[in-house]
């Protein structure tokens, strides 16, 4: 198995302690301080959900002085248990000489693309040493027992780099470290070596209460509206769909705030007896227990003009003729 080349030459350089330029490089003395560091259990709505807190060297991101050709990509891998994943942080740190932003992105696949990403300028970081960085990106809709991706790049920019705190020994068990040396067009993996990193995120429940409302009984040929309401116990924005039994497809509304009712119009074309299914969902896919409404729609008759002459002028007679004749 191929090595973590990226910090195996860091490594080389430290130990080495070449010349006054090893003044550059990161204080890794102090990085027995960070496995110590407390780790809240649940911090908002979240929890902390996988995580890797050992470090004893670490991966560079972005130009190297040691490798200027190369513009390093690294990547850890891990198995979310929560379905929501909210933010990361990751123990790393900055050189002096790094002046574009560090972007952490989220991936599937790595040579595909972010699923979301964020970016932070330099002062974020501690110079030439470590610190826990949070990136607290829109929540994203994972799934549970899948491999994703931890993905950091920056700038191609000479001497612009950055590290990222590594333990090298197998010490997370559902994932690894990777690294491109060509803008992600391949990987390498080295499966003996971790990455520090914290995900969190929560499960994502599905609406409940939905209620469908509307006219049961009308008239060919005239519109009526259908109401839908439903509650998210996790107060995430809600999608309405209305499939209205008649072969003109499911159509649906929103984003509506968690708790608001939708309100949707429908013609019926032909006669007969329909069963409208109605089901609420929230922006990240879950999907609340399907309500459904029956509704007939009778035959519209086109009143002629004796009759509504008759209307017009005796009412009460008109009524008599609705009740003998059945219209």
């Amino acid at each position: 198995m191929k090595k973590l080349y990226p910090i195996l030459i860091v490594g080389i350089f430290i130990l080495g302690s070449l010349g006054a330029s090893a003044t550059s490089i990161f204080n890794i003395d102090n990085r027995h301080v960070w496995n110590i560091t407390e780790i809240p259990i649940i911090s908002g709505n979240d929890e902390l959900d996988q995580s890797q807190l050992e470090m004893d060297f670490f991966a560079p991101v972005g130009n190297i002085f040691l490798a200027p050709e190369i513009n390093y990509i690294t990547a850890q891998s891990f198995i979310p248990t929560k379905n929501i994943l909210t933010r990361v942080e990751i123990l790393a740190g900055k050189n002096s000489t790094a002046t574009q932003d560090f972007t952490l992105a989220i991936r599937d696949d790595l040579p595909g693309y972010d699923i979301t990403k964020l970016s932070m300028p330099p002062d974020e970081f501690v110079t030439e040493n470590f610190s826990w960085v949070e990136f607290d990106f829109d929540d994203i809709s994972v799934t549970p027992g899948s491999t994703y991706y931890i993905v950091c790049y920056t700038v191609d920019e000479p001497d612009n780099w950055y590290a990222w705190g590594a333990e090298l020994s197998d010490v997370y068990p559902d994932g690894t470290v990777w690294w491109s040396e060509d803008d992600g067009t391949s990987w390498e993996e080295d499966q003996d070596a971790d990455l520090t990193f914290k995900t969190y995120g929560f499960d994502n429940s599905p609406p409940e209460g939905s209620l469908l409302d509307g006219p049961s009984y009308g008239k060919v040929g005239t519109s009526y509206e259908y109401s839908m309401i439903a509650n998210d116990p996790d107060g995430h924005t809600l999608i309405y769909c209305f499939d209205f039994g008649d072969e003109s497809g499911e159509i649906c509304i929103g984003p509506f705030p968690n708790g608001e009712t939708g309100y949707l119009s429908h013609t019926y074309t032909a006669a007969g007896t329909y069963t409208i299914t109605a089901k609420a969902s929230d922006i990240f896919g879950a999907e609340g227990e399907p309500v459904t409404l029956e509704v007939t729609m009778p035959r519209s008759r086109t009143m002629n003009s004796f009759f509504y002459f008759i209307q017009q002028s005796y009412p009460k007679a008109y009524l008599l003729f609705q009740k003998l004749l059945g219209f």
